[in-house]
């Protein structure tokens, strides 16, 4: 007989597991009615499995681990709905990594910091202090990434490339939308 924590543990795999599935199928584009319905699915039951673990009292470690899964979800159902999605996974991601201060899983760390930096990249691409809290996380997850989890490498070295990327645009970005748009002639 499996323990409430076995049980909510078994549950949060099985609907990561469902949103895997609508993910692999709808990639890269992540829209369609089926996906749609297969991700909320899956994001509504991860929400009331982490409210069900913090009411129980679930170690923090655990608890940190559903709200990851949670701040995926919502990123994932982003290209659907929009940005509102991301900020959304941000406040799951947030709450992750309040739970996991103390802690010391590297491997759930790095995994955390991955996915803060990819929403952080996500968000707002005229944003530095945002790109450079990305990149940071990459570099961060990419130490642990090199050395105990290489297969994630090439997906964190091509999230860090990117963020490189718009960090080098960003100002010019920002000061073009900050011009006039009228030039008054003397």
């Amino acid at each position: 007989m499996l323990t409430t924590n076995s049980r909510l543990i078994e549950q949060r795999e099985r609907a990561m597991d469902r949103a895997e599935i609508a993910l692999d199928a709808a990639w890269p584009e992540r829209l369609g009615e089926s996906y749609v319905r297969e991700m909320q699915a899956a994001a509504e039951q991860i929400e009331q499995l982490a409210v069900e673990m913090q009411t129980i009292g679930m170690p923090a470690l655990e608890q940190s681990r559903t709200y990851r899964y949670l701040g995926m979800s919502y990123s994932d159902l982003a290209p659907a709905f929009g940005k509102g999605m991301l900020i959304k996974a941000k406040e799951a991601y947030q709450s992750a990594e309040t739970l996991l201060e103390g802690n010391e899983d590297a491997s759930e760390r790095a995994k955390l910091d991955f996915n803060i930096g990819n929403t952080l990249r996500q968000l707002d691409p005229n944003d530095i202090e945002q790109l450079e809290e990305a990149k940071r996380r990459f570099l961060s997850a990419s130490g642990f990434f090199s050395a105990q989890a290489t297969q994630y490498m090439p997906q964190a070295d091509e999230a860090l490339l990117s963020t490189q990327r718009l960090i080098s645009l960003a100002p010019v970005s920002y000061t073009h939308l900050t011009l006039p748009t009228t030039i008054e002639l003397c």
